[in-house]
């Protein structure tokens, strides 16, 4: 089967669609014990050294076993007419390092499948039975893009705190006075406009305020920007150009029961 990119932004939709193509395109070593599954999602690879742990010449058999003996590896882009393999440390589960891939056709993605947490890693993260998620916040300061690759660190669907609903922002406004990261970016395709960082279109809370105190939002100024909550009562939403930060940070992981 061939399927041709077209465009950044097809690839956007087509790698974080519930009903994208999950072709089981995969090499698998199948004498290897509790081989992880990796689906082919599309076709790319990453240019900033920062999204790649490793760049090798080798078969896919391999490429993909080296994917597979290293926690911090969420994917790999494959070139099979010169044996390329690079292994990935950027979670394209996330729309943020989606819109940073370079679209080719000639590199096959491959994707690491992680299975959902049964319940919250431990006592240190909070449970929210509206959202079915576990939450924990993080002083530690870092960029946008470092903190989300460290909340995909914790499992499947984690990520940079999402909130959707006035109960998250009411108990996410509870675990950090410092001001922290919010996983909603600013991105012009599909169409322009505030995403959540798994690729939804933003739906803003209303018991949330912009600065000054308003509850419209006061619309995008320049630059790539990024949410941002501070630590005031009521919560109020700021954004940045470009990234900002460093700043902390609160992960949202998901689970099958509190």
């Amino acid at each position: 089967m061939t399927i041709s990119i077209l465009s950044k932004g097809f690839i956007l939709c087509f790698l974080l669609s519930p009903f994208g193509f999950h072709g089981s395109i995969l090499a698998s070593a199948q004498t290897i014990p509790n081989m992880d599954k990796f689906d082919h999602r599309g076709f790319g690879y990453f240019t900033n050294s920062k999204y790649i742990l490793l760049q090798a010449t080798t078969n896919l058999d391999m490429c993909v076993y080296m994917c597979h003996v290293r926690p911090a590896c969420y994917s790999l882009s494959y070139r099979s007419t010169t044996s390329t393999c690079q292994l990935n440390a950027a979670p394209v589960s996330s729309i943020f390092f989606v819109n940073a891939l370079t679209v080719d056709s000639q590199y096959k993605l491959l994707v690491r499948q992680m299975e959902q947490q049964e319940t919250c890693p431990d006592s240190s993260w909070i449970y929210l039975s509206s959202s079915k998620k576990c939450y924990r916040s993080f002083n530690t300061t870092l960029k946008f893009d470092s903190a989300e690759i460290e909340c995909n660190k914790f499992g499947y669907g984690g990520h940079i705190v999402q909130p959707s609903t006035n109960e998250e922002v009411t108990l996410i406004g509870g675990m950090n006075n410092q001001g922290y990261y919010l996983g909603i970016i600013w991105l012009d395709t599909p169409t322009s406009g505030y995403y959540f960082v798994d690729g939804r279109p933003v739906v803003w809370p209303t018991n949330i305020r912009w600065p000054g105190g308003s509850s419209t939002f006061p619309g995008r100024t320049d630059g790539n920007v990024i949410a941002t909550m501070n630590g005031y009562n009521p919560v109020w939403y700021q954004y940045y150009s470009g990234g900002g930060g460093p700043y902390p940070y609160i992960c949202e992981l998901p689970v099958l029961h509190g």
